[in-house]
């Protein structure tokens, strides 16, 4: 029984293998992002981190000190309403993030840069890292992805808008307090490390479209709709070859989401053809409206 509940929160051996060393990886990135390029400038970070930078400038709190303190509640959440993986893996880069960046916090002028520009451009490529490879293998460094994680889940509401906001508002307060300048700074930072965690979980853009040729179309597709919370079509197929008819699962989800169709596939049939592209643009429900 205990290897159960144990598995339920580490996964397979062979997940808690490869996600361990990556989740030290992805922390070690961002950390460095944030001391050894953010903080020096006074450029902030995006989410849970941002508003952590913001109260070190304006308090002296330590970064570190105030993510750990704010994702505590998250943790909760995540705990009663996701998976137990998902919470394990989270709370771990979490706390040896918060971890790392109170530890490297009194070396972060060791670089003395003094190009603004090029410490934003390469904190974004630093953090973008760092939460790509978190992202890719199905966990994140806690913070506004975990209620972004739950709202998808429980009421499947795209909040993506939301965290937008919450970037802009944090922008903002750097504005006001830092200048505009810096501001302006910390956009870039942002678009940069968004574009490299867009890039290093796959291709460029935002949202993709699956093809899976498989012969357990009901169950992969019912497991899309249930734990992924998109819309599944079923196309008819027949072999080239063999002449065999069978039915084709077609979905298009956000990058994000790809880890987990990837899971599903590798449960249900691990032999299945699954074909993955850019989409240039998605309307209706669930993505964008029909307001142009």
């Amino acid at each position: 029984m205990g290897k159960v509940v144990l598995r339920d929160f580490i996964g397979s051996k062979e997940d808690f293998i490869v996600k361990l060393p990556i989740t030290i990886i992805g922390t070690i990135f961002m950390t460095i992002g944030i001391n050894m390029f953010y903080l020096p400038m006074e450029i902030l970070a995006a989410g849970v981190g941002g508003i952590g930078m913001i109260l070190e400038y304006q308090l002296g709190i330590p970064t570190g000190v105030t993510m750990f303190l704010l994702n505590v509640p998250l943790f909760i959440l995540a705990y009663f309403k996701l998976s137990k993986e998902f919470t394990f893996y989270t709370m771990l880069s979490s706390v040896l993030f918060s971890i790392g960046l109170i530890i490297t916090r009194p070396y972060s002028n060791i670089l003395q840069m003094d190009d603004m520009l090029l410490a934003a451009i390469f904190g974004g490529v630093f953090s973008g890292i760092g939460g790509g490879l978190l992202f890719r293998f199905g966990t994140s460094s806690g913070g506004l992805d975990i209620l972004a994680t739950f709202f998808k889940k429980a009421y499947n509401i795209n909040v993506g808008s939301m965290l937008m906001a919450v970037n802009v508002v944090i922008v903002a307060i750097g504005a006001f307090s830092f200048g505009i300048e810096k501001a302006m700074y910390t956009v870039i930072s942002l678009f940069v490390t968004y574009k490299i965690v867009d890039r290093i979980q796959l291709g460029f853009g935002e949202k993709k479209h699956i093809f899976i040729m498989t012969k357990h179309h009901e169950i992969i597709a019912q497991e899309i709709m249930d734990k992924v919370i998109r819309g599944v079509t079923f196309l008819d197929g027949q072999g080239a070859y063999s002449k065999d008819k069978m039915k084709i699962v077609y979905t298009v989800v956000n990058t994000r989401q790809i880890v987990k169709i990837k899971e599903i596939i590798k449960e249900h049939d691990p032999s299945a053809f699954m074909s993955i592209s850019e989409v240039t643009e998605v309307k209706g429900e669930g993505f964008r409206t029909y307001n142009v």
